[in-house]
């Protein structure tokens, strides 16, 4: 057992504030700075809830999950971009508007709390901070130029 504080940030943005004390949780190890990386950028900040609208099972090789999520977040997911569904870092395979759809391997499955979900549940969705950032840099009103930077001090 463990003990976590939480704000209300957390509470706003995640399902949280719906568990239960016997509710699953999947918790992971941050990388470590010496470590190889093989995956995607996942920095474990929940951006906003999603619902579960479709499970299916594709015989052994995956299960299918399609999730709604809020418009403000939906520019952010790709077809074959990354997200992260209740902590799992997973791989988009097809977006439609506000809904997208993720195949889970068996072993991802069966190991976190995603075979606990049903149709109508709240998952916590984290989209690709590169995203966010591509965003916020081209929101930039002035171009960098030599002339700028000399401005600014970076001669």
């Amino acid at each position: 057992n463990f003990t976590v504080e939480v704000t209300k940030e957390t509470l706003d943005r995640s399902n949280l504030k719906e568990l239960t004390p016997s509710d699953k949780v999947n918790l992971e190890r941050p990388l470590s700075a010496q470590g190889r990386f093989d995956g995607h950028f996942v920095m474990g900040h929940i951006d906003n809830v999603g619902i579960i609208k479709k499970t299916f099972s594709n015989s052994k090789n995956a299960t299918i999950i399609t999730i709604e999520v809020k418009d403000g977040i939906s520019k952010y997911l790709v077809n074959k971009g990354s997200v992260t569904v209740d902590g799992i870092s997973l791989t988009i395979v097809e977006t439609i508007n506000n809904i997208f759809t993720v195949n889970i391997i068996p072993y991802t499955f069966y190991n976190t709390n995603m075979q606990y979900k049903k149709t109508g549940d709240k998952v916590n969705i984290e989209v690709d901070v590169i995203g966010k950032y591509i965003e916020k840099v081209s929101n930039i009103k002035e171009k960098i130029t030599k002339e700028f930077l000399d401005e600014k001090g970076f001669n």
